[in-house]
């Protein structure tokens, strides 16, 4: 008996469905389909706005890209965060021509309205836009551009001291490089002081502006050579020397 039943409840489905009918509760009870569970779930498909208002100012750290901020009042110190914001995405375009880049993401919960951005050259401009990416993944449209330029830094100390210092021994030369914090206070200028073996004062081998420097002067097969950079500011003053780093001439 049973068995017949089930094989009219299919028979009737089958017939409701050919005809275009809908199905009694009665002859179809089973868990609706996932299709169906999607349909009725509305997903949000709507992108966010784009931020406003945005700006990229001089920064002695680099360039301070940052936006209109959303307060509930006027005398509130924090912004508002809209629960709804996942993340603000930061795209730059270098003044060399290159294409927008991402470069950063700041999450929306922290209410963060700013970005610096350190790793942009002195002397070189760039420009930004960002977008708005909500809970359910939509991303806005790109916002306003902005541009921005590094602040060159005043000398107001000596300069930074030179880091990574290498010396390599190429067709009887040395060839030295080192490096320095771009936004740092940089040199006017560099000295490359060399010690020779039983001399007790180094010598003054060069004055430079780059960070590199072949030293072919009076070097001789055998001999073993102490080299150290310092920089030195407008006013003539001398940083505090890099580390040594020593290289052996090789016999001919």
């Amino acid at each position: 008996m049973l068995h017949k039943n089930a094989a009219r409840r299919a028979a009737l489905i089958c017939a409701a469905v050919t005809l275009g009918l809908a199905i009694p509760a009665t002859a179809a009870h089973a868990a609706p389909t996932a299709s169906a569970a999607a349909a009725s779930s509305t997903q949000n498909l709507t992108p966010p706005k784009p931020v406003s208002g945005l700006l990229a100012s001089e920064s002695e750290d680099g360039i301070w890209i940052h936006w209109d901020e959303n307060y509930a009042n006027p005398w509130d110190r924090f912004p508002t965060v809209d629960k709804n914001v996942k993340s603000f995405e930061l795209y730059r375009a270098d003044d060399n021509g290159e294409p927008f880049k991402h470069i950063a993401t700041l999450p929306g919960e922290s209410g963060d309205r700013g970005f610096v951005d350190a790793e942009i050259k002195r002397n070189r401009y760039a420009v930004y836009y960002v977008t708005t990416v909500d809970i359910a993944g939509n991303e806005s449209e790109a916002s306003d551009t902005a541009t921005g330029t590094p602040m060159m830094r005043i000398t107001r100390e000596t300069p930074d001291t030179p880091q990574g210092l290498k010396a390599k021994n190429v067709s009887g030369a040395v060839e030295l490089s080192w490096t320095t914090d771009p936004y740092g206070t940089l040199p006017s200028k560099y000295l490359v002081y060399r010690y020779d073996k039983g001399r007790l004062n180094p010598t003054l081998v060069f004055e430079t502006d780059a960070t590199t420097y072949s030293d072919s002067r009076d070097l001789k097969p055998g001999a073993s050579y102490t080299y150290r950079v310092v920089g030195v500011n407008a006013k003539g003053e001398e940083g505090n020397r890099s580390a040594p780093v020593q290289v052996t001439i090789p016999q001919s």
